[in-house]
């Protein structure tokens, strides 16, 4: 069984995973009314790079 630490980190990373994503949408949204394709497709292949990073260690620290 999980302890309530546990379930409230858990809860708590959840919670920050979504703040990131709508954060990179709406900066992403911002970003294609400024600029062009060709500056916006490496970004956001970096940050999504960046975001699977981040849940692949997060996952393997769970273990």
């Amino acid at each position: 069984m999980h302890s309530v630490r546990t379930s409230a980190m858990e809860l708590l990373l959840g919670l920050l995973a979504w703040i990131l994503v709508l954060g990179l949408g709406f900066s992403f949204a911002l970003l294609v009314r400024v600029t062009t394709w060709r500056v916006i497709l490496p970004v956001g292949l970096a940050l999504l790079g960046l975001v699977v990073l981040i849940a692949i260690l997060a996952v393997r620290r769970s273990k």
